[in-house]
């Protein structure tokens, strides 16, 4: 068996100590000494912390994968059903993603990451999707997919935050919640 990749033990390392110290206590320094690697090869792999969080919420944390599969599902018949689906998942995903990125946010400034600037990866695969169904004609051509996708990760986003500062039922009967978004939503898009 060959000899792990020295970004994987990055973001093992990462996973682990995140998982027994939770966000404040994911350090770079920590996360190599974890690793057993130097502190430069997290900065060579990921440029930085940042870099080194959405690199682990992507590649090693379900979340994510789970609202990538959702976008990926088939959306007929029901248009409505499918976004109901995409919103949990999404929800799902900040509910992990917002805890981590508290830091971050409560600096002030925006984080540098190794990619090339624009929305985030959420926003950028649901955008994608949406031009996708647009092309096959399931959905209206005239919708701004960009902005459709604001509206629902944006209402995930802060159906998780809500969920996570007030508790589960903060906002009412899930499904409730769930239906109103999704047809919502439907309703802009239906051919």
């Amino acid at each position: 068996m060959g000899r792990p990749r020295v970004r994987d033990k990055i973001l093992l390392a990462a996973a682990e100590l995140l998982e027994q110290k939770g966000v404040t206590g994911l350090t770079t320094r920590g996360v190599a000494q974890q690793a057993g690697v130097t502190e430069a090869s997290i900065f060579n792999n990921f440029r930085d912390k940042a870099g080194l969080l959405q690199a682990l919420l992507k590649e090693q944390m379900s979340e994510f994968t789970l609202f990538s599969e959702s976008l990926a599902e088939p959306v007929e018949p029901d248009l409505s059903a499918w976004l109901g689906r995409v919103f949990i998942a999404a929800h799902n995903y900040f509910r992990i993603v917002l805890p981590l990125a508290g830091p971050q946010l409560s600096s002030g400034r925006p984080a540098r990451t190794a990619q090339p600037r624009e929305s985030y990866m959420g926003h950028s695969a649901l955008k994608n999707r949406l031009v996708e169904l647009q092309k096959l004609g399931l959905i209206k051509c005239s919708v701004d997919a960009s902005a459709i996708a604001l509206l629902l990760m944006g209402a995930a986003m802060h159906s998780a935050l809500t969920t996570a500062t007030l508790g589960d039922d903060a906002l009412g009967d899930e499904n409730s919640l769930v239906q109103g978004v999704s047809g919502a939503l439907c309703k802009l898009m239906e051919v």
